[in-house]
């Protein structure tokens, strides 16, 4: 999930992405109208779709799970999840607004993932693999700082001055590993920017937040967190 400016207000963007064999030609997404609930707080059972979007990858089939909207470039970018390093995707909002079809453009690779450990690998034989690879993505409103969810931890990447986000996502991450769940796959932040909630994809869900110090955010090296 994503919301990215529409000419009539926010436009939420369900992102038909997730590929574990790697095998589609094609990946989706579909554009409506963020709900609004009534004056009694109950939200309508059906949204009109406002588009449908049909995209390819350049360099054949991924597994992304990973999607958020740059407020600062006006894209909407994707992390693949399988590869290694992850690789950065990208496409102009405006342009997944009005075309029907459409190839991302490759923007770069992500090498900052801490790689499993032999003990990764031996607590999590089925999955241990993949323990470090981002399943969930989203970046903050202002643009400068981006929240991205493994199995094993939550990295924040810190985007400066004029640095795209290519640039950006090459830098060191600050991690933290952790929440104590099992298949975290969801990530955002709240409308202050100053928490992130991370949640899971299986039941039971618990909700995770980290509290930012975000000044220290932006310098791994004197960060500071608090976990409630």
């Amino acid at each position: 999930l994503a919301a990215v400016p529409g000419a009539d207000g926010p436009v939420l963007v369900l992102a038909d992405i997730g590929d574990n064999l790697q095998q589609r030609e094609s990946i989706r997404l579909l554009m409506l109208p963020i709900p609004a609930p009534d004056a009694a707080g109950f939200y309508p059972t059906h949204v009109e779709l406002l588009h449908s979007l049909i995209l390819r990858f350049p360099d054949g089939p991924r597994d992304c799970e990973s999607v958020a909207y740059d407020t600062a470039s006006g894209q909407i970018l994707f992390m693949s999840k399988r590869d290694k390093p992850p690789r950065l995707y990208g496409i102009n909002a405006e342009r997944a607004m009005r075309e029907d079809e459409i190839t991302l453009e490759f923007l770069g690779e992500v090498p900052g993932f801490r790689p499993p450990t032999p003990m990764d690998l031996l607590r999590e034989p089925e999955r241990g693999e993949w323990i470090s690879q981002p399943t969930g993505m989203d970046i903050s409103a202002d643009g400068r700082i981006a929240a991205v969810i493994t199995y094993r931890s939550l990295y924040l990447f810190s985007r400066e001055g004029a640095e795209s986000w290519a640039q950006a996502f090459r830098k060191k991450p600050l991690e933290f590993p952790g929440p104590p769940g099992s298949y975290e796959e969801a990530v955002g932040f709240i409308p202050d920017q100053d928490s992130v909630i991370v949640t899971t994809e299986k039941l039971p869900a618990p909700i995770y937040r980290l509290d930012l110090n975000r000044e220290s955010a932006k310098h791994p090296a004197h960060a500071s967190a608090t976990e409630p």
